[in-house]
């Protein structure tokens, strides 16, 4: 289960990481 949880914040940090400028 921890697992999935730990994937859903990869892919949001990811999404955040391509939409926002990584300074």
């Amino acid at each position: 289960m921890l697992y999935i949880l730990a994937l859903l914040i990869g892919i949001v940090a990811g999404l955040r990481a391509m939409t926002a400028p990584a300074a």
